[in-house]
């Protein structure tokens, strides 16, 4: 793919600049004489029309004629608009030509420079789209079929140029990080080469990776654009769709779940290797045993990487969203320079600027990475509890379970994680005006092992709310021969005042609330109301 990109720029390079001599304004006089010309034959014939015809047939010739005139200024607005996009079109290619003159033949191994070119030819077709979006809805006019034809060109070159970007991104970050995620030094390495700093030093290299790292970011924001006038109006707010991917951090993730593959997926997974046996009976013993503390040891692994290795707090906090802003901003101005350079006086039915498209995505965007970055961590842990068969082992639940806790302790872990999610959501979205998409939050674990088995939910519910009541029925028995011991009247007005198990009950309804919570569907937090609350409230009284 580089050296058909190669040879282009070369045959690009002995090629003249096209001839850019097309005068818009000239043409639109031209097509608005011509259309004050039909108007004044319209005058014209209708002073000639003889009296003698009859009401109905002057009304009929008037619409003939009226619906001719009507057909005719379409087509010279029609007209108006090709020339229009046909120069947007001539000015890009003509960009292009001069690029690569001015920069020479380019050399082998020269895929930065290739990228480069590569990259300004798809972002400055991208904005040329989205300025004309308005004409993709006409497939029957000119405008419209010249429209169809260099939206299939842009979805080329951008697939190309987000293939080409994505390989060198990933080549640079196993160059400057070869160790993340595993320590907190390789993510300090990443956070300062997208810094604001860093950016100042390494404006001037082109096949630095803080600028592969734009150019990935800046494709993504320009096809986002050219997707949203695509498919929808600009009004109101706009989601992501489902499909949508976010390839700067699916980059930075990849090297996470690649390590998360080797410890906990496979057979010969670095997980089930270390707890191995040389004996066939030990092998599955220790396989079920290592099966047991899964969720744990997981969860644990993920919370290192974010927080202890600086995944999360310093690669994401501190480094991607900071490099995400600022290209934002940057591909804003060079929106409000092509809307500027364009006359819209005589286009009363233009579409949206480039620039408001993009004030659109950067709402969108606004602390979206570290979001999209829980999001893929929590579907990474759901991936590998699913392909380990988590809470489907008969050793773990069922009649032939042998050890009830295992289970109950897994539901714990798949709890504990969510709210440590949860909570990083809620601090990092603190202040922001524009809130979350929907289709960025994190994948419950609770929801998907938990909820849609309703007889392992009610099974795990059952013993909340027995573990429970033992505890309120001993803390009870307790208080009552503590205060048969002691019987001084101030401990006994103390604990009058505020018994020790009001404090239990308290601390089992702060937690029942917290998981109650946990469930996005409504029925299951009924469920744990009337199963686990309602109970322990009669208990208590």
């Amino acid at each position: 793919r580089n050296n058909s990109m190669i040879l282009l720029l070369r045959q690009g390079a002995m090629m003249d600049p096209i001839d850019t001599a097309i005068d818009p304004a000239a043409e639109l006089a031209k097509a608005q004489s011509h259309l004050d010309h039909l108007i004044q034959l319209q005058q014209k014939k209708e002073a000639e029309a003889t009296d003698e015809k009859s009401h109905e047939n002057n009304t009929a010739a008037k619409d003939d004629e009226a619906t001719l005139l009507y057909k005719r200024a379409v087509e010279a607005q029609d007209d108006i608009q090709f020339i229009q996009l046909q120069r947007a079109v001539i000015t890009l290619v003509n960009n292009t030509v001069k690029s690569s003159q001015r920069d020479g033949t380019v050399n082998e191994g020269g895929a930065e420079a290739a990228l480069s070119t590569a990259k300004d030819q798809c972002i400055s077709l991208g904005l040329i789209l989205i300025r004309h979006a308005n004409h993709h809805r006409n497939n029957n006019s000119k405008t419209g079929q010249l429209y169809a034809k260099m939206l299939a060109w842009y979805t080329n070159l951008h697939k190309d140029t987000r293939q080409m970007t994505c390989h060198l991104f990933r080549a640079h970050l196993q160059k400057e990080a070869p160790e993340y995620p595993s320590n907190l030094q390789s993510s300090t390495v990443i956070a300062d080469t997208f810094s604001p700093s860093s950016a100042k030093q390494q404006q001037q290299q082109q096949g630095s990776w803080l600028v592969v790292a734009r150019y990935l970011i800046e494709i993504q924001i320009v096809h986002d654009a050219v997707q949203m006038v695509q498919s929808q109006p600009i009004d109101g707010k706009k989601h992501l769709s489902p499909q949508w991917r976010f390839d700067f951090v699916d980059e930075l993730c990849r090297p996470i779940a690649e390590r998360l593959r080797y410890h906990f997926l496979g057979e010969q997974s670095g997980l089930f290797t270390a707890s191995s046996t040389s004996s066939s009976g030990g092998v599955e013993s220790d396989k079920v045993s290592t099966m047991d503390r899964l969720p744990e040891w997981l969860f644990r692994y993920l919370r290192e990487i974010m927080d202890n290795h600086g995944a999360y707090s310093v690669v994401m906090i501190e480094g991607a969203q900071p490099l995400i802003d600022a290209v934002v901003d940057s591909v804003l101005v060079r929106a409000q320079c092509l809307t500027a350079a364009v006359d819209d006086s005589n286009a009363s039915d233009a579409g949206p600027s480039a620039r408001d498209v993009i004030i659109q995505l950067k709402q969108m965007y606004c602390g979206l990475s570290s979001t999209y970055f829980l999001r893929e961590i929590s579907r990474m842990a759901r991936h590998a509890l699913r392909a380990n068969s988590f809470l489907n082992h008969p050793d773990m639940v069922g009649s032939e379970c042998r050890d009830r806790n295992i289970a109950l302790r897994g539901i714990e872990q798949l709890f504990l994680f969510d709210d440590l999610l949860k909570k990083k959501i809620e601090s990092d979205q603190e202040g922001d005006p524009f809130g979350i998409d929907p289709i960025l939050y994190p994948v419950r674990m609770t929801d998907t092992f938990l909820t849609p088995r309703e007889d392992l939910l009610l099974w795990w519910m059952g013993d909340e709310r027995d573990m429970a009541i033992v505890r309120l029925q001993k803390c009870a028995a307790s208080t009552l021969s503590q205060t048969e011991d002691d019987s001084s009247p101030t401990n006994t007005a103390n604990k009058q005042l505020c018994p020790p198990i009001t404090d239990l009950f308290a601390a089992l309804l702060h937690s029942s609330r917290s998981k109650a919570n946990s469930f996005s569907d409504l029925r299951s937090q009924q469920m744990y109301a009337a199963n686990v609350v309602a109970p322990i409230c009669s208990e208590y009284l």
